[in-house]
């Protein structure tokens, strides 16, 4: 029908789909209420050097669906290690001017959408719904959406690494 979302298993192959729904997703959830107190508290969080995150669409959508999320996964994957991930940007964790330096390298505005557990790395999105890693080891293009970005999260399949002309 017009205006439903597609379900799990027809956004995720059957493996991934189990995953997402066994750390409490579905395709109809929406935590926006969570998500506008998030984006008040980093919109209140100015780094030393001025710099602050300003959410846009893509980021707040992915939020509003995926937010509050913690996927807990373990061992080898497709060619990487299965870590663990999840939805929340919180206010310090997430260094604003580490996000503007890698929104200069790509050309586009990028937004914390969480963490991820080796490294510790945080997980980016781009105002065109790209998601990034950005990880000590390099930074990482994840996926063009975010359905795809978790598809390589949860396989661990090898991410491109961004270089510093900005492609991947």
């Amino acid at each position: 029908m017009i205006g439903e979302k597609p379900t799990a298993h027809e956004r995720f192959p059957g493996d991934v789909a189990a995953v997402l729904t066994a750390a409490g997703w579905a395709s109809d959830r929406d935590v926006r209420e969570s998500v506008e107190r998030w984006l008040d508290e980093l919109a209140a969080h100015t780094s030393p050097r001025g710099y602050r995150h300003e959410p846009f669409p893509a980021a707040v959508e992915a939020l509003a669906e995926f937010g509050g999320l913690r996927v807990e996964q373990a061992g080898r994957g497709i060619a990487i290690g299965r870590y663990g991930f999840w939805f929340n940007p919180a206010p310090g964790v997430a260094n604003p001017e580490d996000f503007d330096g890698f929104a200069q390298v790509i050309g586009a505005r990028v937004f914390p959408l969480g963490g991820y557990d080796d490294g510790p790395g945080d997980l980016a999105i781009d105002e065109s719904g790209r998601v990034f890693l950005l990880h000590p080891a390099g930074d990482f293009f994840l996926g063009e959406t975010l359905d795809a970005a978790l598809i390589t999260l949860i396989h661990g399949a090898r991410p491109a690494l961004v270089r510093d002309d900005g492609t991947w």
